[in-house]
């Protein structure tokens, strides 16, 4: 009998499915196993261990009525999952009749947009501005987003007497050179309308693997709206899992278990009168806001020419320059507590003036930052208005104080917390250069620092061989996703470009993006290059919300249909 099972095909898979289990959670030898897809090949083996037993069972190798085993099994895994599809189908039906259409007709004279991810929503459909919750933001507590052409936006800034941060738009993966977002600290002034989205997990089979959201929207603190949306897990076509084991490091126990390859997958809820070409959201469809198309995005031209709503007080004067200073003046001798957000930039604009606060600023930083007990309301505003301040200092200034700046950025999240003042240290040039080749090359370092540490190389002009050329292997590989975004590729550009490697870039500047490239040819060309470096050292654009002094600012910005070299202010 043993002789005659060693024979069947359907044993030998059923003893190395078996030994594959066995081998998969002893140390080293199970670990090379896993690596190298031990679980994936597990799940195969099940499939070939019952498909032999058919093939067995019509030979007569096994008795006939083993081929009830395959077919018990994949009859009831198709059963199982054809009742998932028909729960799907009545979950979608009963919420397409459940669902509203349009509840609100939102005006934008009348109404204000509030919601997360009020940036997406603000650059794919036809709303003149929506406002997101931001309470980092004093006394504002939101900033507001906006779709503009891109020659609109320097006009709309200046016309608003605002600073705000502009962020490339993506349709399809690419940058539109012809548009972009606006983002600038704004209180909404009208009536809210607000999106608070509730979100409820599938409760495994009980659920169907069915997780539901609802997207409520509320006018000036009341609901009058919700709408229900679903996705759910739906078992694959052919049921490919796999099998793995491990130990756990604390027990020593073996954990061992099965996972499919789900099918993830949205459940349309839109109701049917609903006309889907425009309205392909919930705030949309309950709001009456239609969906731009690729094409109305890339021709986007936002009419609103003026703010939605003041950025201060609209009884009260824009601030003028000396007010600024005079802000800036009780700020750092422990006097203010009620700042003005436009302070920062409006003393950036004049840095000699800025000189003889020098050793003010910095000790009022440091009192801010080492003590979480100091009697200082909107702490961080005070700290935020104050770097604006260090980083526009002339560099004569700056210097005498670049040591406590070098202590602030070396603390942990010093990078984070203030990272124009983490750039700036750069200006010591070679003594610090060692602090920021070791943050570029760590293991740990987080995505964004390694970005500014590129930068901050570019401003010392200085790199030794080993960091070129891990700088080229991170500008040349396109299948790292966390690092290969516009920003961190056009700093490690202007980087390199600093250190001599010209040969290599234009050999190398290939992207899908259209604008970028003509950004790497701007500045291959030398259009915006100042005594720091291409560009200023900066990248295509400055990633954080933060104000940044024309000291530190980008020079090349996108203006009608082509990348110019902009003056100063």
């Amino acid at each position: 009998m043993l002789r005659t099972a060693f024979k069947l095909t359907s044993v030998w898979t059923y003893l190395s499915l078996l030994a594959l289990l066995l081998i998969q959670p002893v140390p080293i030898l199970g670990d090379a196993l896993r690596s190298a897809g031990a679980a994936y090949v597990a799940g195969w083996l099940v499939h070939a261990c019952l498909l032999s037993l058919v093939f067995e069972a019509f030979t007569h190798r096994v008795p006939t009525a083993v081929i009830f085993i395959p077919i018990l099994c994949y009859t009831g895994y198709y059963v199982v999952r054809e009742e998932q599809g028909w729960a799907v189908a009545r979950k979608s039906t009963e919420l397409k009749a459940a669902n509203p259409g349009k509840i609100l007709g939102f005006d934008p004279a009348v109404h204000s947009l509030v919601m997360k991810s009020a940036e997406t929503f603000a650059t794919s459909h036809a709303i003149p501005v929506a406002y997101e919750p931001e309470q980092s933001y004093k006394p504002e507590e939101f900033l507001s987003f906006r779709l503009l052409a891109r020659n609109q936006v320097e006009a709309f800034l200046k016309a608003a007497d605002a600073h705000g941060r502009v962020i490339d738009v993506r349709t399809n993966g690419t940058i539109q050179p012809s548009v972009a977002a606006l983002s600038l600290p704004e209180r909404p002034s009208k009536k809210i309308v607000s999106v608070n989205v509730r979100s409820a997990p599938a409760r495994g089979w009980k659920d169907w693997e069915i997780a539901e959201a609802s997207t409520v929207i509320s006018l000036d603190g009341t609901i009058i709206g919700s709408f229900k949306s679903a996705s759910a897990w739906l078992l694959p076509k052919f049921p490919l899992f796999s099998i793995g084991c491990s130990i756990n490091d604390e027990t020593t126990a073996h954990n061992c278990g099965v996972q499919l390859n789900w099918d993830s997958t949205e459940i349309d809820t839109i109701p049917e009168s609903v006309d889907r070409t425009i309205f392909d959201d919930p705030v949309g469809i309950m709001l009456g806001v239609k969906k731009l198309t690729p094409k109305e995005i890339e021709r986007f031209h936002n009419p609103q020419t003026v703010l939605a709503a003041p950025l201060d007080d609209p009884a009260k004067p824009a601030q003028d320059e000396d007010e600024a200073f005079s802000e800036l003046s009780a700020l750092v001798d422990g006097r203010s507590s009620n700042l003005t957000w436009s302070t920062g930039p409006l003393i950036a604009k004049n840095p000699q003036r800025l000189a003889p606060f020098t050793e003010r600023m910095v000790a009022r930083l440091i009192a801010l930052d080492r003590s979480d007990r100091i009697d200082a309301p909107n702490r961080r505003e005070q700290s935020l208005t104050i770097v604006s301040g260090i980083a526009a200092l002339p560099r004569e200034a700056f210097i005498t104080i670049s040591d406590r700046v070098i202590e602030i950025i070396r603390q942990e999240g010093g990078w984070d917390a203030f990272p124009s003042l983490y750039l700036r240290a750069a200006d010591v040039g070679g003594a610090i250069y060692p602090f920021y080749r070791d943050r570029f090359l760590g293991h740990a370092t987080s995505r964004f620092e390694r970005l500014f540490s590129v930068l901050a190389i570019c401003r010392i002009g200085f790199g030794d061989n080993e960091l070129v050329s891990v700088m080229k292997v991170e500008f040349s590989n396109s299948d790292m996703v966390d690092r290969k975004d516009d920003d961190y590729r056009s700093a490690l550009f202007v980087a390199l470009l600093q250190l001599g490697q010209d040969a290599f870039l234009k050999a190398n500047d290939s992207t899908d993006s259209a604008s970028l490239k003509e950004w790497f040819d701007a500045v291959l060309a030398g259009r915006g290059k100042t005594e720091t470096g291409p560009n200023n050292c900066m990248p295509i654009e400055w990633p954080r919300p933060e104000y940044l002094a024309w000291t530190m600012a980008p020079r090349l910005r996108w203006l009608g249909s082509r990348w110019v070299a902009t003056e100063r202010e």
